[in-house]
């Protein structure tokens, strides 16, 4: 064998080698395919959760309220992302005065259900109740911006513009929706009244007419500061989960 054959052999048996030692190295990593998450406890949690918002809503059916807080508690312990129980809680303590703790409830109620109106209705309810109704009457807007036909927010919207002595081409297209909704009598004479009332002061240029007058008086002093009898602006309940 010559000495160009014996190079050839000798670079191709080193480039062998060279791979066997490769092929080696490799194979001393272990492959480690990638672990799906596992969401079996968090769907247990959640599932468990709404069991719990379930039995609070029974309890509440039933006049006991300690207990279904208590429920409604547990829930959001367990299950943080459970809005039913968040609105439903806030209820309860805006039930029994403690309107700071109920404001915080609607609020992460709302955060984790952004297209629900449902719990940004009851943040106005809350502010209704105290008499701050242009504060209500903010919360009632978003809740129309969430669902322009939400018919509890349209109808205190609507109350409110009026008590505030005021209104404008909005509330008069909110009381038209309110009145394609209504079932009720006494709510559908009332709209029918505002509908008219509005009529005449937007044909007069009057609309939105005595709310400067009106904000400009100390809290206290203003009139309307309780809704009219049979108006009352209660919270709404979660609906129960399915």
């Amino acid at each position: 064998m010559n000495i160009t054959n014996y190079n050839k052999l000798a670079l191709a048996a080193a480039a062998a080698l060279a791979l066997t030692a490769g092929a080696a190295a490799t194979g001393c990593r272990t492959y480690r395919a990638p672990v799906a998450p596992d969401f079996s406890q968090e769907m247990a949690d959640r599932a468990a959760a709404i069991d719990l918002v379930r039995a609070g809503q029974r309890l509440e059916h039933a006049g006991k309220d300690a207990l279904a807080e208590e429920k409604y508690r547990q829930a959001v312990r367990l299950y943080r992302e459970t809005p039913s129980a968040w609105n439903n809680l806030g209820r309860l303590l805006m039930k029994r005065g403690s309107n700071e703790e109920a404001r915080s409830s609607f609020l992460v109620a709302a955060e984790l259900s952004p297209r629900d109106p449902l719990p940004v209705y009851n943040l106005g309810a809350l502010w209704d109740n105290m008499g701050y109704l242009e504060d209500a009457g903010r919360w009632y807007e978003e809740a129309l911006s969430r669902d322009e036909n939400f018919l509890p927010a349209l109808r205190r919207s609507i109350l409110v513009d009026q008590m505030l002595r005021r209104g404008n081409e909005v509330t008069a297209r909110r009381v038209q929706r309110a009145l394609l909704q209504e079932t009720d009598p006494w709510w559908i004479e009332r709209l029918q009244r505002e509908r008219v009332r509005l009529a005449e002061e937007l044909r007069a240029g009057r609309g939105r007419r005595g709310e400067d007058e009106y904000l400009k008086r100390p809290t206290d002093e203003r009139p309307a500061g309780l809704p009219p009898f049979g108006t009352d602006p209660t919270p709404i309940a979660e609906p129960l989960p399915r």
